[in-house]
């Protein structure tokens, strides 16, 4: 940024005599004279040179074949699924490799890692992985140190008071390691439990009575359990163990419209905005059978009146500080419409006919909502004959145009929020070549693109991986 400054000029006055008077003489007037000193002038100084920025975004590195990129840390490492998967027990196990991106150096390797499908399901505390591994007398629940791949802990699945199904919650962070269970996959044992993230030690757990279904909410789990008696609510914050929780019977009428006679009843619950739950159940078929809005503060629940089509009637992305959705738009034939944008009171602000949105990519889920003040945030679509837009949430607008002119096509994306930046994978066409580009998300200004084969997207918080069988590229935020 230009500076700008100022210079105060000082005039003095010649030294010319009185009128009439002999410039020689000395002056009439009885006043002395104070002689007048000049002040030296200052050094001048270097200027200032702007701070190092906390975070750069790193160039692209090549690395082997098929490595699926599952966790990241802040110092430019990451967490690979590599090689071949096995099933035993009622698990599918594979092997993890880390590596410093920076350098493309491999820093270590784990084998018998638990993973969902072809991905092993790790999060990141920041100084450590955490993960399920195979153990000859069960499995265990192991932190291994980025740096060295040594084990800074691990602590027997049997001993944990949870369903052995849980899964390691993407809250889990530098204080705090977090488990959820949820009904649909475990048949007792569903709920929370945390664990000190340095120690592996317990700390606290949430037990709803029943069945129990919990969600990330922001830094906090929400979660709807039920029994034959009750409806019961809990919003539970895991770094402090602070909750809040609210019981309705079955026979209150405010929870008529998810009351269900199905043996296995699956409930849901999000965000309607800070103090609101919208709390709602699936059929046989995953749709959406009913729902109700749920007041923390008086804790009563009502008719729930908004839009449905945030709520899972369709795939939806949904800005709870906002009070927006991007919804994928179905028409009554079943074919697929575009997007829309809605609020959560239901007013349709736009609709883009045929335009996508990535809710899935290549398999995987692959949106974000942009943690960005809502001024300069947006919906990210690829539509009409461009690559990249913003589209502003609450008026048919775009914020900005990356790719103007060069086509649309099927969409995924990371976002890296320390460098403010948007990574996006894009195939507009019938091959199987793609475009990833790399753009500025507050202006859209293009920071570099690629085009490369069917490699598939994967994004962490803080680096993006294109796998495939040709390579792996990966580029991370690194430090400053």
């Amino acid at each position: 940024m230009a500076g700008t400054a100022a210079a105060a000029l000082l005039v003095a006055g010649c030294g010319a005599g009185a009128e009439g008077q002999d410039p020689g003489d000395e002056p009439s007037s009885s006043a002395e004279q104070t002689p007048t000193t000049t002040e030296p002038s200052p050094e001048p100084t270097e200027p200032t040179q702007p701070p190092e920025p906390d975070a750069v975004l790193g160039d692209w590195v090549e690395l082997p074949p098929n490595m699926w990129l599952v966790a990241s840390d802040d110092e430019g490492r990451a967490a690979f699924s590599v090689g071949e998967t096995w099933f035993a027990g009622d698990s599918h196990y594979g092997d993890l490799a880390a590596y410093d991106v920076t350098t493309g150096e491999q820093l270590w390797d784990l084998a018998g890692v638990r993973q969902n499908a072809l991905l092993a399901r790790v999060e990141s505390t920041g100084t450590a992985v955490v993960s399920v591994v195979a153990g000859t007398g069960g499995d265990l629940l192991v932190a291994t140190e980025w740096a060295t791949g040594e084990p800074r802990w691990q602590v027997p699945i049997a001993d944990l008071d949870i369903c052995s199904s849980f899964d390691i919650s993407a809250l889990t962070g530098a204080e705090v390691v977090v488990l959820t269970a949820s009904a649909s996959e475990c048949d007792q044992d569903e709920g929370v439990v945390t664990l000190d993230a340095a120690t592996g030690a317990p700390r606290d757990t949430l037990d709803l009575p029943g069945s129990v279904w919990p969600t990330e909410v922001g830094d906090e789990i929400w979660a709807v359990g039920s029994d034959d008696a009750d409806l019961t609510a809990v919003r539970f914050d895991p770094v402090t163990g602070d909750s809040t929780s609210v019981s309705i019977p079955w026979s209150d009428g405010s929870v008529e419209a998810i009351r269900t006679g199905y043996d296995r009843p699956t409930y849901w619950i999000e965000p309607f905005d800070d103090d609101v739950a919208v709390i709602g159940v699936w059929n046989d078929s995953y749709a959406a059978a009913g729902r109700i809005v749920l007041d923390w503060v008086a804790g009563v629940a009502s008719e729930f009146t908004g839009a449905a089509d945030c709520f899972h009637e369709w795939v939806a992305l949904n800005d709870a500080a906002g009070r927006t959705c991007l919804a994928g738009v179905v028409y009554d034939d079943g074919i697929s419409g575009g997007v829309a944008s809605f609020s959560y009171d239901g007013q349709k602000y736009w609709e883009l006919p045929g335009a996508q949105a990535g809710f899935v990519v290549d398999g995987f889920p692959a949106m974000d909502v942009f943690d960005r003040p809502m001024e300069s945030s947006g919906w990210l679509v690829s539509t009409g004959g461009d690559l990249l837009t913003l589209m502003a949430r609450t008026s048919e607008e775009p914020l900005w145009v990356a790719g103007a002119g060069e086509g649309s096509g099927a969409i995924g994306y990371g976002y890296l929020a320390a460098v403010d930046v948007v990574v996006a994978s894009l195939q507009t066409g019938p091959g199987p070549e793609k475009i990833v580009i790399t753009v500025d998300a507050a202006t859209g200004a293009e920071i570099d693109r690629l085009t490369v084969g069917p490699l598939l997207l994967r994004a962490t918080d803080t680096a993006v991986g294109l796998a495939g069988d040709d390579r792996t590229l990966v580029r991370v935020v690194r430090p400053g």
